[in-house]
């Protein structure tokens, strides 16, 4: 679905996995075709994925014309100084966070 709708709207889509080493999804959108979707609580499906998955170290990249906003699992373990994310205080603090920081308008 994700490639779906990027492609969708003039956009693109890759992925690309090695094992041992990770996943890489990459989806670009062009804000300003008629046809782009609603980006929805892209700030809570972020969330849930660096939250509920404590093996895994999620990477989220948002990038505009405007801004640059990157945020890592590993990044914000180091910084609360916590191995488990999955408490609701922690991740209403990452969801806060993710929402200051990224334009989806």
């Amino acid at each position: 679905m994700l490639k779906y709708h990027a492609e969708l709207c003039g956009g693109q889509f890759s992925i690309e996995s090695e094992i041992g080493k990770g996943t890489r999804v990459y989806a670009f959108f062009i804000k300003s075709h008629i046809d782009r979707q609603p980006v929805g609580d892209l700030a809570g499906c972020i969330t849930s994925f660096i939250c509920q998955y404590p093996d895994i170290n999620f990477i989220f990249n948002y990038i505009t014309d405007n801004s640059n906003f990157s945020i890592s699992s590993n990044d914000i373990k180091n910084a609360l100084e916590l191995e488990d994310l999955n408490k609701t205080e922690i991740i209403k603090i990452v969801k806060d966070l993710i929402c200051e920081n990224i334009e989806t308008k």
